[in-house]
């Protein structure tokens, strides 16, 4: 996910995270995970705002295995 820097203290991160956990819910998900990136922690902060938590797995970033991500829930 990605927004705009411009926007990004308008809550539309918050917006966003909301209508897509309630999306899924909604189609019947009981559990939603997500990978962030350890040292990006803007993102890792409006997350765990939403209520998701470190469930103490890591990996490297496919993309750049040089980054290490961690699953939130």
């Amino acid at each position: 996910m990605w927004v705009a820097p411009e926007s990004q203290s308008a809550g539309i991160g918050s917006q966003l995270v909301e209508a897509v956990v309630q999306w899924i819910i909604d189609g019947g998900t009981e559990q939603v995970r997500l990978w962030v990136v350890e040292d990006n922690l803007a993102p890792r902060r409006l997350y765990e705002r939403a209520g998701f938590v470190e469930t103490g797995f890591k990996q490297a970033l496919p993309s750049n295995p040089s980054l290490s991500e961690t699953m939130l829930h």
